[in-house]
Formats: structure tokens, sequence, C-alpha cells
């Protein structure tokens, strides 16, 4: 392993002891905890708590879509920041997970393009937010070229087959499986090159397969069909549990959290290899992800009660799972 791989991997490992885990939320949710300034006196220590005043105005009703893309530019940052004097193959490493994100918001900005609604899309990367100005796929390629923070090649090859199209005329379900099924064998190539690593590959082919699962099971859910046939091909028992009687707004959480305990429980004890560094990237997300939630409630005066129920199902997932 390269010396500047070390050392960015060893600051990881040391980062990750100031993130949020599922037990710092347990802790939250079963405190008595009236105010926004009551969770973040339990979680002062851990960096999200910085990145919550430096990035959002605490003092704001913000969405919840917002509040995640906020947080998620704070760490990403760190993150760039940290592994800048890596490897080649560790950035690009990096930069190809990081894509998933602007996968988010181009399926997002081109289903507002399409349809509209009442909240524009909100992007990790600066860059993006210039793609609700784009009419058809030629715009779209050119703002990708001007993004360096993820892998924007993964985008753009898969662009290139809809040249000659305009946004409005285009299959977005198609289209999103296509850029998902490209950043999967990317991220999956890309890790072949990271050698140092224990469970590296194992995690990434379990992480795709949950997504593609995952993706099926939600369609399925909101269609109202049946879903036993796709629990028995993937296996994943624990989710009959977690939702049989959940609420189809709680979905997205619950497979977040699902796919943190499913994952994370494998890297957290690997000796120090590239394992750190998908750690880090996972816990991070799931961090931004369970603050948003918290944070929403608070800020658009919900309260206490709203966020111990809305996040009840964290419990139950972390109980039925160890």
């Amino acid at each position: 392993m390269r010396v500047n791989d070390f050392s960015a991997l060893c600051e990881l490992r040391l980062r990750s002891l100031k993130v949020l885990n599922i037990r710092d939320v347990k802790k939250v949710i079963e405190s008595e905890i009236a105010t926004l300034n009551d969770v973040l006196t339990i979680i002062n220590g851990y960096d999200v708590v910085k990145c919550l005043y430096d990035y959002i105005k605490l003092d704001e009703r913000l969405s919840v879509n917002t509040i995640y893309a906020e947080l998620c530019k704070c760490w990403i940052n760190e993150l760039l920041s940290i592994v800048g004097n890596a490897s080649a193959d560790l950035i690009k490493f990096v930069k190809t997970y990081l894509t998933k994100y602007a996968i988010y918001t181009l399926v997002d900005s081109i289903k507002y393009l399409q349809v509209g609604g009442f909240e524009k899309p909100r992007s990790v990367f600066k860059c993006l937010n210039e793609l609700l100005n784009t009419d058809d796929v030629s715009d779209v390629i050119e703002v990708l070229r001007n993004c360096k923070e993820f892998n924007n090649s993964i985008l753009t090859e898969v662009l290139y087959s809809y040249i000659n199209h305009k946004l409005d005329g285009i299959d977005l379900g198609r289209l999103e499986m296509e850029f998902n099924d490209h950043y999967w064998n990317n991220l999956i190539s890309d890790c072949s090159k990271l050698v140092d690593s224990i469970k590296l590959r194992h995690v990434l082919l379990t992480l795709r397969d949950f997504h593609i699962f995952d993706t099926s099971f939600k369609r399925k859910l909101l269609r109202g069909e049946d879903t036993d046939e796709l629990l028995r091909k993937y296996d994943y028992s624990i989710y009959r549990f977690v939702v049989s009687n959940l609420n189809i707004n709680l979905y997205d959480y619950v497979s977040n959290v699902f796919k943190y305990i499913l994952t994370t429980s494998s890297l957290k004890y690997s000796p120090l290899s590239y394992d750190v560094l998908l750690h880090y990237l996972l816990i991070k997300d799931w961090e931004a992800i369970t603050m948003s939630y918290i944070i929403y409630s608070f800020t658009n005066n919900l309260g206490q009660t709203y966020v111990k129920n809305s996040i009840k199902a964290l419990v139950d997932v972390y109980g039925s799972s160890r």
C-alpha cells in the first residue's frame, strides 16, 4: 500500500470514531428531548454537529432533501480534502462511489423538467445546479463535463446513446436503470485495483444485490403487489419483520438502516485496509440520512413525538438484527 493511501486511511479510521452510529441515535430517541438544541447537546462531540452549524440555517423550515444535500456537501468536501494526495486508484474509487449522488440529482432534475413539482431538486454537487437550465441530452452532457468531484464519464457514456433526444421524451425509468448498471459495473471494477482489502469486493457485491432487491421491493410495495417471492429469492429474512406493517413513507429510511446494518458490521473490525474507506463512506451517508430526518422534524415544528415515532423503525431494525 502506498504511503499516502496509508495516511488517508488512518485519518478516515480516526474520523470514523466521530461519526454517529445506531446506538447514539437510539440514545437520542430514548432521551427527554424537547428541542433541536437538546439533540445537538447529546451528540455535541460528533463532526456532523459542526457541519450543521456551518452548512444549515437551523432557524429555517427546510425539506429533508435540502438538509441531506447540505450535510453530504460537508462530509464529501472533507473527504476529498483527506484523499487529495492519495493514489490515483483510491481517488478514482472515491469519485466513482460519489457518482451515485449525481445519479440521484440527474434523475430528479430530468423528472422535474418533465413533470414539474413543488420542490426543485437539491444537489450535493454545485456544478449540477445548471441541470435545470437544460433542454436536451447534449446540454446535460455539457454540464456533466464541468464536474470534477465525481466520475462524470459513467453518466456521459450512458447519455451518448440518447444524444439526439430532448429531455421530455426520455424514458426516465430505463435511463435510471442504465445509469445504475453502469455505476455498479464501474465501482466493482475500480475496487479490484485496491488490492490491500479484505471484504471490499464482497461488500460491494452485497450492496449491488441489495440495490436490485430494494428497487424491486419498493416498486412492488407502491403497486400493492405480493413481495414473498422476492424476499425468498434474496433471503433477506429480517426484512419480513421490518416491513410487515411499514408505512410506505418510511420505507426509504428503513431500507437505508437495513443496508447500513447489512454492510458496516462486516467492515467495522477489518484491519487497516481499503475496507476502512468503504466503511467511512457508508457510515457518513447513513449519518446524513438520519440527521436529516431529525433536523427536519424540529425545523418544521413537528417536535419530539414526531421524531421518536418517525424513526422508531430504526430501533426496530437494529433490535431485529442483533
